[in-house]
């Protein structure tokens, strides 16, 4: 009877534990990771949260130094012991996309000329020496005022005219700004879908 009890007791603990795991991988995980800037950060900001990799150039040594050997017993020297070179060290930074509030006129795509800031320091992270090859996508989105058919349209529109004002005022190469409309779909997490929060423009690196 008592292995009976404990032959039951572990059956219900291993299922538990099955249900716990389920619900671990079941939950939704949201792998696009966006560091929002309501005041317009520095060229330098945004390339160390995008391109962390490539905005930190190694420095380079002011000075070579020459190794001095000295001569030893061939005894000594065939048993010396090579030196374990020390583990290379994972770079924990990972790239992020950033967003900012553009304000465009009501309706419209034209860019207003406060947000303009926010797009002059984007046009500047991309023409750095050591990021002149990359490429980001330019999203657009809106909150959900309005039909989602509507809001689609005028996210793709929008992101469009951001390519277009960095590919003009900063003789950036087509090919390196990639667009996307996300409508109404991709509300900031823990925010209203109808706050103006959610209208606002998103740069992501593309590998």
């Amino acid at each position: 009877m008592l292995f009976k009890k404990s032959s039951s007791l572990k059956s219900m603990l291993l299922t538990s534990s099955i249900i716990s795991l389920g619900l671990i991988y079941q939950a939704p995980v949201n792998a696009e990771q966006v560091k929002m800037f309501d005041k317009v950060p520095s060229a330098n900001e945004m390339a160390n949260v995008m391109f962390p990799e490539s905005s930190h150039s190694k420095p380079k040594p002011r000075f070579k130094t020459r190794s001095i050997r000295f001569s030893e017993p061939a005894q000594q020297a065939a048993t010396a012991v090579a030196p374990v070179p020390a583990p290379r060290q994972q770079n924990s930074s990972a790239a992020q996309g950033i967003g900012f509030p553009i304000q465009f006129a009501y309706n419209s795509t034209e860019i207003l000329p406060e947000s303009r800031a926010f797009l002059d320091q984007v046009g500047n992270m991309l023409n750095m020496e050591n990021l002149q090859s990359k490429r980001i996508m330019i999203e657009g989105h809106t909150d959900a005022s309005g039909s989602s058919q509507y809001n689609q349209q005028l996210s793709e529109k929008r992101a469009r005219a951001v390519r277009e004002y960095l590919a003009r005022n900063y003789n950036i190469s087509g090919d390196r700004l990639l667009v996307s409309g996300k409508g109404e779909h991709a509300p900031l997490p823990n925010s209203n879908p109808y706050d103006a929060i959610n209208r606002r423009v998103q740069f992501l690196p593309v590998q």
